[in-house]
């Protein structure tokens, strides 16, 4: 079950709750939920900050802390955690740069969080988009009210 797992969170989903403050950044926040995600995920963030600060409408220091309060919340897994999980990873990633969270994923026996339907092209790893997450977790008390 969702909740016995921990929810691996993928960058899209911390893009998304940048750019539109909704019910993404809510389940963030808000929910009892224990997040991971591969290390360099944070640094990948970064570099594309200056996209990020345009399509948010945030500056860049209250993009920075929006990020650095989602990543107090997240566990950073280390690249040497998961390497043994790289080859099955990316024979099963539908997106060869996602192979990193699907080992993670491996690893670690949990469902991804991520609006990117591309990546359910794949069975061997559950793939969760916001709008179900948020559903499951309400249903079984792990969200508050928005």
């Amino acid at each position: 079950v969702l909740l016995d797992c921990i929810t691996l969170l993928v960058s899209n989903v911390i893009i998304a709750a940048a750019i539109a403050r909704g019910k993404t950044l809510d389940v963030l926040y808000k929910a009892r939920l224990d997040l991971m995600t591969p290390e360099f995920a944070e640094t990948e963030l970064s570099e594309h900050l200056e996209e990020i600060v345009e399509k948010s409408g945030l500056d860049k220091t209250e993009l920075q802390r929006l990020f650095e309060a989602i990543f107090m919340r997240t566990m950073k897994v280390k690249a040497r955690e998961y390497a043994a999980f790289r080859s099955k990873a990316e024979e099963i990633s539908p997106d060869k740069q996602d192979w990193p969270f699907f080992a993670v994923a491996l690893k670690e026996n949990c469902t991804i969080w991520s609006n990117d339907k591309r990546l359910k092209k794949q069975s061997a790893v559950r793939i969760i988009g916001t709008g179900e997450l948020v559903k499951l977790l309400a249903a079984v008390g792990a969200l508050p009210e928005f």
